[in-house]
């Protein structure tokens, strides 16, 4: 089986570790923050490594931060101008408002969205008293 690396990068990264292991075809899972994939640095060597897919977990944060308080989470789907890739965006809280938002800053809008009511009467809490 194929070793894989999870590598989380920080804005100075060490581009070379990771380019060694494309070229080795070895599979790579980035961890980045918004502020790190929009660099254009990073953009650069997004588009030589041939990225399969963009997973955006939390992708309500794009809605509620995106607008003053960290505007690189507005700029992440912008990434695919630069590389063909799939995309997944993860979330349990998003608002219609929130989907327009992902929408607006270039999600497709032929996009799959699954959705379901965030009320899980399947869940239970008991408290059990030990004497």
């Amino acid at each position: 089986m194929a070793r894989r690396f999870i590598l989380p990068i920080k804005l100075k990264l060490n581009l070379k570790i990771v380019t060694d292991c494309v070229e080795k075809k070895m599979p790579v899972f980035l961890f980045v923050s918004p502020e790190t994939l929009v660099n254009f640095s990073v953009k650069e060597q997004l588009q030589r490594w041939n990225m399969k897919f963009l997973i955006i977990d939390e992708c309500h944060l794009v809605e509620e931060w995106g607008k003053e308080f960290r505007p690189a989470f507005r700029e992440i789907l912008k990434i695919r101008n630069f590389v063909s890739c799939s995309l997944g965006a993860f979330t349990a809280t998003l608002t219609d408002d929130g989907l327009e938002t992902l929408y607006d800053v270039g999600m497709s809008k032929d996009a799959g969205v699954f959705a379901a009511s965030p009320n899980r009467y399947a869940l239970q809490s008991c408290i059990h008293l030990i004497q």
